[in-house]
């Protein structure tokens, strides 16, 4: 099955990503894998999509006082 990480990044791209896990009967598995940049306008679209859902899924589940708690961690990332 293909895996697709999204994400965002300051300075200059590149690396790899490391996926360890377990197969189906209990194996360790370890795929490495050498970064690539998609940037295309889908692709930033995308991430932006998931980005605010992560942020309306933080607001929805904070108690009263939590909005102005989530605008101050939103300053900070």
């Amino acid at each position: 099955m293909p895996l697709t990480v999204a994400g965002r990044w300051r300075g200059q791209p590149g690396g790899t990503v490391t996926v360890r896990g377990a197969t189906t009967d209990g194996q360790p598995f370890e795929a490495k894998a050498v970064a690539v940049t998609g940037g295309s306008p889908a692709s930033r679209a995308r991430w932006a999509r998931a980005h605010l859902r992560d942020l309306e899924d933080r607001y929805a589940s904070l108690d009263p006082s939590g909005p102005a708690e989530l605008k101050k961690t939103r300053r900070a990332t």
